[in-house]
């Protein structure tokens, strides 16, 4: 099986990041709503960790190893 390249990795990253704010933030207002949910706070954000993960495993070492470097770069710049 193919692995997925540093791109595909971080469009992966992009888009589960974007549904796991937007899950998170429905649950929240069925809360605020005072009506039930199928699922916790947090919920997605560890199913989605838990996938992100899976997607990291499957990626080409040396993008995965880039990405994270450039992730550590970001960071140092904004603290």
């Amino acid at each position: 099986m193919e692995k997925f390249n540093g791109f595909e990795n971080w469009m992966m990253h992009e888009a589960m990041d974007q549904y796991i704010e937007k899950a998170e933030a429905e649950v929240k207002l069925l809360e605020t709503e005072k009506k039930n949910s199928l699922f916790a706070p947090g919920y997605f954000t560890v199913v989605g960790k838990e996938l992100l993960g899976k997607v990291d495993t499957l990626t080409k070492a040396n993008d995965l190893a880039a990405r994270k470097r450039h992730a550590k770069e970001l960071n140092n710049k904004t603290n």
